[in-house]
């Protein structure tokens, strides 16, 4: 599990708000628990929303909030933007992802990010090669 202890100073004790509650976010919600870092959930989807603590934040004032996590399916701005991420624009509330949040607890580890619907294990195993080899 990725380490977000590092970040915990920077939110200033407000929670960490994450919708979508696919894999991302709920692996969101474990590193923030693990870091000791309070999480508010939220999904559109019932289904996803069972079994969990959650709050409806759609017209949540983000003001009480250090940042808005989004699961890659919720979208930022296309078509249009979700309306937490409308509602946090307005309260000055950083709208983040998963991965902008492992950036910001380890602002200087070097890291390669590899994404997409295929060919992730074979480039992942190439690039590990590529390093080895280069030491």
């Amino acid at each position: 599990m990725i380490d977000l202890k590092p970040l915990k100073p920077q939110l200033d004790n407000k929670p960490v708000a994450v919708v979508g509650l696919g894999k991302s976010g709920l692996a969101t919600r474990d590193a923030c628990a693990a870091a000791g870092i309070e999480t508010v959930l939220w999904d559109d989807t019932p289904a996803a929303r069972q079994g969990l603590r959650t709050e409806d934040l759609t017209g949540a004032d983000f003001s009480r909030f250090s940042l808005l996590c989004l699961a890659p399916g919720i979208p930022l701005t296309h078509p249009k933007p979700h309306p937490c991420v409308i509602q946090a624009q307005k309260a000055g509330c950083p709208v983040v992802c998963d991965m902008e949040i492992f950036h910001r607890a380890h602002p200087r580890l070097k890291t390669i990010g590899i994404t997409g619907t295929n060919g992730k294990s074979t480039t992942t195993a190439l690039i590990g090669h590529i390093l080895k080899t280069a030491g």
